[in-house]
């Protein structure tokens, strides 16, 4: 397949796109493809929706007849040819780390979410040419054949591969061993190529050591530089896309710390979901949801890692790293759908409503959920063994036994390692915390017990959480309600999600319904509004501590075991 991509007009937003098929003797019927989802994002896409004037001809010039057959399906009638050009047009205005876009100075593609393919011929190779101006340079996972034209080996490797295509793109690059690693940035920025080498680097270098060896000889990190506040990553076979912003912050510690974070992660994905990869996936079906209950490994354990990566080479500090663990606790125990569905489930049901909020309490995060039940094999595992064994060696022989031998993962698997290496049995540990809603505070803490950290538990900061058991943000001038804890004064009051808290006591809440709190300790009358309604509803506090500030830190009293257990672990000083 030949895929040809271009423009009239870039202030329109419509790529044009024309796909040649070429070998079609004997086939009366040519069904086309469009992804439903893309890897990284386990939801249905609905690309399609962004499909406009769909034809199909001859290599003459024939018209053809053709039949949409599902949402993203087509059926095209070949009429004895023994080539078809299809063409349509995808409108590309959406920019963030898995979309297309194209403005007067990028053309961004995410192939998954715009290029037709034939499900009967998914090893087929294939040709991408870009019509774009003479000066743009292509930023790509992909073999470039010709400065504007890619070729990849198969639907699967097309699928996975991004590119940016500019003339204001800024490149360079840096080698961990005999790897290449490529540093994109579109957009308006300033890199700091020395820093962002030096640390880049570093954090590779451990990677690579952790797992033996790199899956590709190269691989781009390809950052969206933006104006607006956005974080977000998407991992691919071998490259990455990072959209963050805003653009004049990138190199100030918090956005950089976030660059870091996310590219860590992002990284740690090559092996871990691109080869280390769950049976449900392998390959992935690109025409429906690949519903799978390892996404605690997937996500969990990649968010983890890439944090842990990060200290250990020194990107992260000590002190950053910490609040990264504290971050983790601090979601769990504000979340209630812990207790009613469990990190297994949450995978599952994350084609549901995986990147919504939902409901109240109904579920948790593969992301933060996993990460904390990582942190916790991991140390199992360092305590089982006196530190010989941990979560590296689980990883790694799942890359080497599984994703090398071509072979998917399963729970059972994952499990069966976590028994070999520690000599101890997971099975109440999978009963309790992967697959049940058990609370997990006690063994948490002994768990950082191992490596002299300590889990501390304080009111609240703020007085609306912790006396009356509630969450409400500020934001376009108006309190509005994001949570309310179970059994709290707050629920009881009758108070419901989306209330937008106008007064209190009669006194307007005006950016200062904490000093109101406070001032009437906390008892009277709130007014809400719901909806086109004014509803008023007393509320008390009941002398109990209702939301709690969740703390990972260092002991000072760890004793000398326990630091050495932690130099270990961090590859830093206590």
């Amino acid at each position: 397949m030949r895929y040809t991509l271009s423009y009239p007009d870039a202030s329109q937003q419509y790529l044009h796109i024309a796909i040649r098929i070429e070998g079609l003797r004997g086939m009366d019927v040519l069904p086309l493809q469009l992804p439903a989802w893309r890897p990284g994002r386990y939801e249905l896409g609905n690309f399609a929706k962004n499909i406009q004037h769909f034809e199909a001809q001859t290599s003459r010039g024939k018209a053809l007849r053709f039949q949409k057959a599902t949402k993203d399906s087509w059926m095209v009638q070949t009429d004895g040819a023994t080539s078809v050009v299809v063409k349509y047009r995808y409108y590309a205005a959406e920019l963030n780390a898995g979309s297309t876009w194209l403005d007067g100075d990028m053309l961004y593609v995410n192939p998954v979410n715009c290029l037709m393919y034939r499900p009967d011929a998914m090893h087929s190779p294939s040709v991408v040419e870009l019509k774009v101006p003479k000066n743009y340079e292509v930023a790509t996972g992909l073999e470039l054949v010709r400065k504007h034209t890619m070729k990849a080996v198969d639907v699967q490797q097309l699928m996975d591969c991004p590119f940016i295509a500019s003339n204001k793109l800024q490149h360079d690059t840096y080698k961990t061993g005999k790897y290449l690693f490529h540093l994109w940035f579109a957009g308006e920025c300033k890199p700091d190529w020395k820093r962002l080498k030096t640390d880049f680097a570093a954090f590779s270098q451990k990677q690579i050591e952790a797992f033996g060896d790199f899956p590709v000889p190269e691989y781009h990190f390809l950052i969206l530089a933006r104006p607006d506040k956005v974080y977000h990553g998407v991992e691919h076979s071998n490259s990455t896309v990072i959209s963050l912003g805003p653009s004049y912050a990138l190199f100030t510690d918090e956005r950089y710390y976030e660059l870091l974070a996310v590219s860590s992660h992002e990284l740690y994905h090559t092996w871990n979901i691109k080869q280390i990869r769950p049976f449900e996936m392998l390959p992935y079906d690109f025409t429906r949801e690949n519903y799978f209950r390892t996404g605690y490994v997937a996500e969990g354990v990649t968010t983890f890692m890439g944090d842990l990566m990060l200290v250990r080479s020194g990107g992260f500090s000590q002190e950053r790293f910490g609040q990264e663990l504290t971050q983790f606790a601090q979601r769990h125990f504000d979340n209630f759908g812990r207790f009613h569905h469990s990190v297994a489930e949450s995978s599952f049901d994350m084609w549901l409503d995986g990147y919504t909020k939902g409901v109240p309490h109904r579920k948790v995060s593969i992301y933060n959920e996993g990460a904390l039940l990582a942190v916790m094999c991991d140390l199992m595992l360092r305590e089982a063994t006196g530190n010989k064994h941990s979560l590296d060696d689980v990883m790694r022989a799942l890359y080497e036994e599984y994703a090398q031998q071509d072979m998917g993962y399963t729970e059972e698997a994952y499990r069966s390692l976590l028994e070999r290496f520690s000599g101890r049995s997971f099975k109440k540990f999978f009963e309790q915390y992967v697959n049940g809603t058990a609370g997990i505070e006690k063994d948490l803490k002994k768990c950082l017990r191992y490596v002299g950290l300590e889990l501390k538990t304080d009111p609240a900061r703020l007085y609306r959480e912790h006396a009356w058991g509630l969450k409400a943000e500020w934001s376009q001038a108006k309190y509005t309600v994001t949570d309310i804890h179970p059994g709290s004064p707050a629920e009881r009051a009758g108070l419901v999600y989306g209330d937008e808290l106008l007064y209190f006591n009669n006194y307007r809440l005006d950016f200062n319904i904490e000093d109101w709190a406070r001032y009437f300790e906390g008892e009277g009358i709130m007014s809400v509004k719901r909806g086109a309604s004014l509803v008023q509803l007393p509320i008390k506090p009941d002398g109990k501590v209702w939301y709690k500030k969740y703390t990972v830190a260092k002991n000072r009293k760890a004793g000398k075991s326990q630091r050495k257990n932690y130099e270990r672990w961090t590859h830093q000083k206590f």
